[in-house]
């Protein structure tokens, strides 16, 4: 139902939301915030298609258990979804079950993008690498050292290191 849903709040609302989850959830809130500058500016219905995403998850399991076509499900996981930006396929492997449409509910989204925050944590100790990853879905580096994604990891770096959270 949509009246369960954190649709839309206001900037200073959202930002309260992504302090009280990043705590519960034990995340970095300044990292969560630059993460969502970069990828959405905030925009809580952001959607975008990534043609070449190929992390699918079982999608007759989750088209059965959605009551959705196999197509449709693999369409959604590869679509990033809301204020995080987060790909229904990394939902699935992070073990949301659900419609993937709902990832745009504030709420949800960001408890989805706290547990990959966990777990890129565990895998990478350095906060550049964790960003990489989060955007990549891994770190990689081109043969000079720098990430393949050097500029999206210097823009987050830069919110980051200007946050007020």
């Amino acid at each position: 139902k949509l009246s369960n849903m954190t649709l839309i709040g206001s900037r200073p609302q959202l930002l309260s939301l992504v302090r009280n989850k990043a705590l519960a959830l034990k995340v970095d809130a300044k990292l969560l915030d630059a993460i969502i500058t970069v990828e959405s500016a905030y925009d809580p219905w952001a959607v975008r298609y990534e043609e070449n995403y190929s992390y699918i998850a079982v999608p007759n399991v989750f088209a059965k258990n959605n009551r959705t076509t196999i197509l449709t499900e693999r369409t959604c996981q590869k679509i990033s979804w809301g204020l995080s930006q987060t790909m229904g396929g990394t939902a699935r492997f992070l073990g949301y079950g659900g419609p993937l449409p709902k990832l745009v509910d504030p709420d949800l989204n960001l408890t989805v993008a706290c547990k990959l925050l966990v777990k890129l944590a565990n895998e990478y100790p350095q906060i550049s690498d964790q960003i990489a990853a989060y955007n990549a879905g891994s770190v990689r580096r081109t043969p000079q050292g720098e990430y393949v994604n050097q500029e999206y990891v210097n823009k987050v770096m830069n919110v980051y290191k200007s946050s007020n959270l």
